[in-house]
This record gives structure tokens, sequence and C-alpha cells, in this order.
């Protein structure tokens, strides 16, 4: 409940009547916190969450010129550190991401296939950065999430503190 009074100030309130920030408090997920690295600049920590918002943690680190450049190697780091011990691990993910039937989580999820989303999440990413409008990198969080639960709207709490940001 902090971190979304921290995004959301007074509109809080409001903000729990939209039901995937409710369901997400409710399940303890880690999606408003995704959103709150998305405003604090720490984006590239993102990937370790969800290795599919790489494409978010690059236009922001693009975007914001920040030394963010070390966190995201450090990502890259620990990824090819995994990729190398652990190889199968990374092709089962792969898999069921692909593989992951369309009614799968029943009214819960959202069914729109991760090989379209990932290049909408990367348009939406580039768009941002070309843009300067950080606010659009919260969608793109959104679309980028590997698999697409209602409660993952919850990202978009992000939007109102992205938008009181100074264009970048």
């Amino acid at each position: 409940m902090g971190v979304l009074i921290w995004l959301t100030g007074r509109w809080a309130l409001a903000w729990l009547a939209f039901l995937p920030v409710s369901w997400e408090l409710f399940h303890g997920n880690i999606h408003l916190h995704m959103a709150a690295l998305l405003v604090v600049g720490w984006s590239a920590w993102l990937p370790l969450a969800k290795p599919s918002a790489i494409v978010v943690a690059m236009a922001d680190v693009a975007m914001r010129r920040r030394a963010a450049i070390v966190p995201l190697a450090s990502v890259g780091v620990v990824v090819a550190v995994s990729l190398v011990l652990q190889p199968a691990t990374w092709a089962d993910w792969v898999e069921h991401l692909l593989a992951v039937p369309a009614g799968a989580g029943g009214d819960a999820r959202i069914a729109i296939p991760w090989l379209v989303r990932i290049p909408a999440a990367a348009l939406l990413a580039f768009l941002a950065w070309r843009l300067r409008r950080p606010w659009l990198l919260a969608p793109a969080l959104l679309v980028s999430l590997p698999i697409l639960w209602f409660h993952g709207l919850a990202v978009l709490a992000a939007v109102p503190r992205l938008r009181k940001s100074p264009t970048l």
C-alpha cells in the first residue's frame, strides 16, 4: 500500500477502485514494485524480476542517460552466468511462454501471445525514448510482461509519476 501511495499520492484511494491494483495488493504480486523501480530510474534491475522487461530497461537507460549502464551490465552478467550454468532453465522458460494455452489462467489472463506483445513493447519503449515521453514506459512494461494477467495492469500506476517528471 505504501508503494501505491508513493506512486499516486492523494489519488491512492481512487487507484484502489481500479481492480487490477486492488487485486495486486490482495495477491501481493510484484507489479507495483516494478512500477516504482521504473519511476525512480532503476529500471535496469527490472529484467531480474521479469527478463522480458529488458526492452523497457534499455529504453529507460538510453532516455535518462544515467549511469544505469552499470546495473544493466550487471543484469547481463547474471543472465549470462545463469545461461551458462543452467541453459535448460532458459529454454524451459521460453518454451513455457510460447506454449501457454489461450485458456490458461481463466478470466484473469489477457490472452495476447507473448510474441505479439514483445514487438509492441519494444515499439512503445522506442517511442518513449524518441519522443522523450517517459510515461510511455509504463505501458511498455505492461505489454512486456511474460504472461499478462489482469492484475499486471497495476504497473500503469507509474503513469502519474512519470508524467510529472520533466521530459528527459
